[in-house]
This record gives C-alpha cells, structure tokens and sequence, in this order.
C-alpha cells in the first residue's frame, strides 16, 4: 500500500494552467512532495475560476492545456516518483 509523505494541492485556472505546473514540478520534488492532485481540470463554465462547475467531463479545459501537456505532466510526475 501506498503512504504519501507530503501531498500538494494544484488549484488551475487559466492564470496557472498545465505550462505553469511543468515548471514547479522540480521544486515540489525538492520540498520532498510525494503527491500531487488537483482541482478539476475539465471544461468548465465559462470564465470559471475554480473548476467545480464542469460542463464537459470527456473534455480539458482548453484555458488549462490539452491532453499532451497532460500526458507529458504525468509522465514527469511517474519520472519522479510523485
């Protein structure tokens, strides 16, 4: 079974989307961040500011990012053991 020792919340709009999360990821792995999760990432109402009011589940908000930005997220957090 798996024990996070440190977890972080990542709250994305389109002021911190997937670009911005790319480049702290270093740093959460130098405070000792074991996991990362986040606020809904989906499409959501427009201009939302938080992302629970999805309207698209199937869907990442394009204000967010696209699926290989996603993809290329997970793969760094696997990379790193996060």
């Amino acid at each position: 079974m798996y024990y996070p020792s440190a977890t972080y919340r990542i709250q994305t709009s389109s002021a911190f989307n997937f670009e911005q999360i790319q480049k702290i990821i270093p740093y959460l792995e130098k405070l000792g961040i074991s996991t990362v999760y986040s606020a809904p990432f989906f499409q959501a109402g427009k201009g939302s500011t938080h992302g629970y009011d999805v309207v698209n589940p199937h869907a990442i908000s394009p204000e967010i990012g696209d699926e290989a930005t996603f993809r290329q997220i997970v793969a760094d957090l696997k990379k790193r053991r996060m």
